[in-house]
C-alpha cells in the first residue's frame, strides 16, 4: 500500500533533487542529519549557502571528510584492472560528492 504525504517537509523537482524546506529542518531539529550534496546541479553554490544559512539556525553544521575508498579491500574486484574497480564503486556522479552533518546546536529546539 502506498501512503501519500500532502505536505511533504521537503520538496522534489522534476530531476528528483530535493530542497530541504524550513519545516524538514524544524521536524528534524533533534535529529542528527547527513546530507549528499549534489553540487552538479544548476545553481548549486546559491543552494548550499542557502541550505547552509537556514539549518545553522537549529544545526552546528559541517562538512564530512570522505576517506579514500580502498579497492584492495574488495577482493571479489581483484579480477578487473583499477578503474573498473573505482567504477563499480562510485555511483557515477559527475563530480565528487560532499556531505554535510547537521548536529542539534541545543535542547532549546527541543519538541
Amino acid at each position: 500500500m502506498q501512503k501519500t504525504i500532502n505536505n511533504p517537509p521537503y520538496t522534489f523537482t522534476k530531476r528528483g533533487i530535493y530542497y530541504f524546506t524550513h519545516l524538514f529542518l524544524h521536524t528534524y531539529r533533534i535529529s542528527v542529519l547527513y546530507m549528499e550534496l549534489h553540487e552538479y546541479v544548476d545553481d548549486a553554490e546559491t543552494k548550499v549557502g542557502a541550505l547552509i544559512e537556514q539549518a545553522s539556525k537549529m544545526f552546528a553544521v559541517e562538512f564530512v571528510r570522505e576517506p579514500a575508498i580502498d579497492i584492495a579491500s574488495y577482493p571479489e574486484l581483484d579480477c578487473h584492472d583499477s578503474s573498473t574497480r573505482l567504477l563499480a564503486l562510485s555511483e557515477g556522479h559527475r563530480t565528487a560528492m560532499r556531505w554535510l552533518k547537521l548536529t542539534p546546536q541545543n535542547s532549546a529546539h527541543s519538541p
